[in-house]
Protein backbone atom coordinates (compact mmCIF):
# COMPACT_ATOMS: atom_id res chain seq x y z
CA UNK A 1 0.00 0.00 0.00
CA UNK A 2 2.94 2.41 0.50
CA UNK A 3 4.36 1.69 -2.79
CA UNK A 4 1.02 2.45 -4.18
CA UNK A 5 0.78 5.75 -2.41
CA UNK A 6 4.50 6.96 -3.32
CA UNK A 7 4.06 6.09 -6.86
CA UNK A 8 0.94 8.18 -7.22
CA UNK A 9 2.33 11.15 -5.40
CA UNK A 10 4.93 10.67 -7.98
CA UNK A 11 2.95 10.66 -10.72
CA UNK A 12 0.72 13.54 -9.35
CA UNK A 13 4.18 15.55 -8.83
CA UNK A 14 5.46 14.83 -12.72
CA UNK A 15 1.78 15.75 -13.75
CA UNK A 16 2.13 18.77 -12.40
CA UNK A 17 5.55 19.54 -13.81
CA UNK A 18 4.33 18.51 -17.08
CA UNK A 19 1.34 21.18 -16.52
CA UNK A 20 3.42 23.53 -15.12
CA UNK A 21 6.27 23.73 -18.08
CA UNK A 22 3.64 23.95 -20.51
CA UNK A 23 2.15 27.33 -18.79
CA UNK A 24 5.84 28.65 -18.24
CA UNK A 25 6.43 28.18 -21.98
CA UNK A 26 3.69 30.78 -22.85
CA UNK A 27 4.31 33.90 -23.93
CA UNK A 28 1.51 34.97 -21.93
CA UNK A 29 3.59 34.76 -19.05
CA UNK A 30 5.43 37.16 -20.06
CA UNK A 31 3.12 39.90 -19.36
CA UNK A 32 3.61 39.02 -15.39
CA UNK A 33 6.75 40.52 -15.76
CA UNK A 34 10.88 39.44 -16.32
CA UNK A 35 13.82 39.13 -13.65
CA UNK A 36 16.56 39.91 -14.24
CA UNK A 37 19.95 38.67 -12.79
CA UNK A 38 23.39 40.17 -13.42
CA UNK A 39 26.54 38.14 -12.15
CA UNK A 40 29.76 38.85 -13.48
CA UNK A 41 29.43 39.76 -17.12
CA UNK A 42 26.06 37.72 -17.68
CA UNK A 43 22.93 38.31 -17.73
CA UNK A 44 20.41 35.81 -16.65
CA UNK A 45 16.79 37.01 -18.14
CA UNK A 46 13.46 35.17 -17.20
CA UNK A 47 9.95 35.55 -16.33
CA UNK A 48 8.57 36.16 -12.78
CA UNK A 49 6.99 32.65 -12.92
CA UNK A 50 9.97 31.34 -13.89
CA UNK A 51 11.99 32.91 -11.35
CA UNK A 52 10.09 31.88 -8.50
CA UNK A 53 9.86 28.16 -9.70
CA UNK A 54 13.38 28.23 -9.83
CA UNK A 55 13.55 30.06 -6.08
CA UNK A 56 11.32 26.84 -5.11
CA UNK A 57 13.45 24.74 -7.07
CA UNK A 58 16.51 25.78 -4.81
CA UNK A 59 14.68 25.51 -1.69
CA UNK A 60 13.45 21.91 -2.06
CA UNK A 61 16.84 20.98 -2.96
CA UNK A 62 18.80 22.72 0.38
CA UNK A 63 15.83 21.00 2.36
CA UNK A 64 16.56 17.52 0.53
CA UNK A 65 20.68 18.06 1.38
CA UNK A 66 20.17 19.05 4.89
CA UNK A 67 17.15 16.04 5.58
CA UNK A 68 20.04 13.98 4.15
CA UNK A 69 22.65 15.10 5.90
CA UNK A 70 21.08 15.33 9.14
CA UNK A 71 19.58 11.91 8.63
CA UNK A 72 22.52 10.03 10.49
CA UNK A 73 22.06 12.48 13.38
CA UNK A 74 18.79 11.86 14.15
CA UNK A 75 18.85 8.08 14.23
CA UNK A 76 22.12 8.40 16.34
CA UNK A 77 19.99 10.74 18.72
CA UNK A 78 17.08 8.11 18.56
CA UNK A 79 19.02 4.96 19.21
CA UNK A 80 20.86 6.76 22.23
CA UNK A 81 17.39 7.14 23.44
CA UNK A 82 16.69 3.53 22.74
CA UNK A 83 19.28 2.52 24.28
CA UNK A 84 18.99 4.67 27.38
CA UNK A 85 15.50 3.58 27.84
CA UNK A 86 16.35 -0.16 27.52
CA UNK A 87 19.14 0.76 30.67
CA UNK A 88 16.32 2.15 32.20
CA UNK A 89 13.63 -0.44 32.04
CA UNK A 90 16.23 -3.17 32.88
CA UNK A 91 17.78 -1.55 36.00
CA UNK A 92 14.05 -0.94 37.56
CA UNK A 93 13.62 -4.81 36.59
CA UNK A 94 16.92 -5.66 38.28
CA UNK A 95 15.49 -3.67 40.79
CA UNK A 96 12.83 -4.92 41.14
CA UNK A 97 14.56 -8.64 41.06
CA UNK A 98 16.90 -7.69 44.19
CA UNK A 99 19.89 -7.45 42.15
CA UNK A 100 20.99 -3.99 43.57
CA UNK A 101 24.72 -3.48 42.21
CA UNK A 102 23.54 -4.48 38.41
CA UNK A 103 20.65 -2.04 38.97
CA UNK A 104 22.19 0.55 40.29
CA UNK A 105 25.03 0.73 37.61
CA UNK A 106 22.33 0.20 34.68
CA UNK A 107 20.09 3.12 36.02
CA UNK A 108 22.91 5.32 36.72
CA UNK A 109 23.47 4.56 32.90
CA UNK A 110 20.37 5.34 32.23
CA UNK A 111 20.51 8.34 33.93
CA UNK A 112 22.45 10.16 31.09
CA UNK A 113 19.26 10.22 28.93
CA UNK A 114 17.91 13.48 29.50
CA UNK A 115 14.67 12.15 29.66
CA UNK A 116 14.65 9.51 32.01
CA UNK A 117 17.69 11.10 34.39
CA UNK A 118 14.97 11.45 37.36
CA UNK A 119 13.53 8.27 37.50
CA UNK A 120 17.12 6.45 36.68
CA UNK A 121 18.43 8.78 39.72
CA UNK A 122 15.28 7.83 42.38
CA UNK A 123 15.91 4.13 41.25
CA UNK A 124 19.94 4.08 41.41
CA UNK A 125 19.35 5.62 44.98
CA UNK A 126 17.02 3.57 46.23
CA UNK A 127 19.29 0.36 44.69
CA UNK A 128 22.23 2.20 46.78
CA UNK A 129 19.86 2.14 50.17
CA UNK A 130 19.34 -0.98 49.23
CA UNK A 131 22.89 -2.46 49.70
CA UNK A 132 23.32 -0.07 52.46
CA UNK A 133 25.73 2.46 50.78
CA UNK A 134 24.96 5.79 52.20
CA UNK A 135 27.63 7.07 50.14
CA UNK A 136 26.49 6.18 46.73
CA UNK A 137 22.94 7.20 47.82
CA UNK A 138 23.98 10.27 48.54
CA UNK A 139 25.90 11.12 45.46
CA UNK A 140 22.45 9.95 43.42
CA UNK A 141 20.53 12.12 45.34
CA UNK A 142 22.98 14.94 44.61
CA UNK A 143 22.85 14.63 41.31
CA UNK A 144 18.93 14.10 41.13
CA UNK A 145 19.59 18.06 43.10
CA UNK A 146 20.25 19.35 39.72
CA UNK A 147 17.65 17.46 37.38
CA UNK A 148 15.06 18.06 39.49
CA UNK A 149 14.52 19.71 42.69
CA UNK A 150 11.49 19.09 43.48
CA UNK A 151 12.41 15.43 43.29
CA UNK A 152 15.51 15.90 45.36
CA UNK A 153 13.40 17.49 48.27
CA UNK A 154 11.32 15.16 48.83
CA UNK A 155 13.57 11.94 48.65
CA UNK A 156 16.13 14.44 51.21
CA UNK A 157 13.13 14.90 53.41
CA UNK A 158 12.29 11.22 53.23
CA UNK A 159 15.91 10.09 53.97
CA UNK A 160 15.95 12.59 57.31
CA UNK A 161 12.47 10.62 58.20
CA UNK A 162 13.91 7.40 57.88
CA UNK A 163 16.97 9.09 60.17
CA UNK A 164 14.55 10.13 62.88
CA UNK A 165 14.84 13.94 62.27
CA UNK A 166 11.69 15.35 61.08
CA UNK A 167 13.22 18.74 61.82
CA UNK A 168 15.79 18.32 58.94
CA UNK A 169 12.77 16.57 56.61
CA UNK A 170 10.80 20.03 56.75
CA UNK A 171 13.79 22.20 56.32
CA UNK A 172 14.48 20.58 53.02
CA UNK A 173 11.02 20.95 51.91
CA UNK A 174 10.54 24.43 53.04
CA UNK A 175 13.14 25.64 50.59
CA UNK A 176 12.13 28.92 48.62
CA UNK A 177 13.36 27.75 45.27
CA UNK A 178 10.29 24.96 45.83
CA UNK A 179 7.70 27.35 46.55
CA UNK A 180 4.76 27.75 43.66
Amino acid sequence: MKAFRSLLLVMLVAAAGIFGAQWLGQDSVRALGEVIVRAGDHDYIATLPQAALAVLIAALLVWLLWSLISTPFRAWARHRRKQGRARLIDGLQALDNGQWQRAEKLLQSAATEKAVRPIALVAAMRAAEAREDNSSAGQHLQQLAEADPHLHALHSAERWLQLDKPLEAINALDLPALQP
